[in-house]
């Protein structure tokens, strides 16, 4: 029974683990960046370390509605003296959040709206661009709509209506190898989700164990991922 299992979920207990130790690996400012870095292909990105990245506090009214959901926000210092906002949505869930286009617009509002409110944004300055992720851990494959305007019906006002798109990183989306290539803390964290039986996790934990040696930079994160092997045990 690998972590995607829909069967966990309904174990509340083991809900409540996955969603702190997630929520806690991706506080972490080096996880993020590899994350940004490894999934996307866009120079903003490019050249994150520790000090480009700031987590904010925004508190965000987040709409659960029977899933266990969280979100990340972090402000990226870009190298022209602009800001770039990342909202990572945890969509720890056992299937696809059909309406999910629909939160992220909420919660990506939400915080333009904060910004505005401290009077962050002056007059006649733009606002900041907002990358949104899903952070999806279950199984089969994330199958909603990636686009809110998929959920809208056509109609001669379809261009008055609200456009929001959203990227999502899918724990069953990728195989190993794929996996394998992108070589950074994320992709070994989904690969461990996958795990089928301790022979894999035996795998991962042997790779990790020569990451974090290659990596010490992020040896505050080893403690965290070292969790998430003992919950992955537990349940295997």
């Amino acid at each position: 029974m690998s972590l995607t299992s829909r069967k966990l979920y309904d174990d509340e207990a083991w809900l409540s683990d996955h969603a702190a130790l997630t929520r806690r690996l991706f506080s972490h400012p080096l996880v993020t960046a590899q994350l940004l870095q490894e999934f996307f292909e866009c120079p903003l990105l490019a050249d994150l370390n520790q000090s480009s990245l700031q987590p904010v506090k925004v508190n965000l009214k987040v709409n659960c509605r029977g899933s266990f959901q969280s979100v990340l926000i972090w402000r990226i210092m870009r190298p022209d003296g602009g800001d770039l906002y990342v909202l990572l949505l945890l969509a720890l869930r056992p299937t696809s959040d059909r309406f999910v286009a629909l939160r992220v617009l909420d919660y990506v509002s939400q915080l333009l709206f904060w910004q505005a409110t401290r009077k962050e944004i002056v007059a006649h300055e733009t606002m900041p661009a907002v990358l949104p992720i899903v952070i999806y851990t279950g199984d089969p494959v994330w199958t909603a709509p990636r686009e809110l305007g998929q959920l809208i019906a056509p109609s001669p006002l379809s261009g008055l209506q609200p456009e929001q798109r959203y990227y999502v990183v899918d724990a069953a989306g990728d195989t190993d190898e794929e996996l394998r290539a992108r070589l950074g803390l994320p992709a070994l964290w989904l690969r461990l989700l996958a795990a089928g039986d301790r022979e894999q996790i035996a795998v991962v934990t042997d790779e990790a164990r020569v990451w974090f040696a290659g990596h010490p930079e992020f040896s505050d994160a080893a403690p965290i991922f070292a969790d998430i092997l003992a919950m992955m045990s537990e349940v295997l």
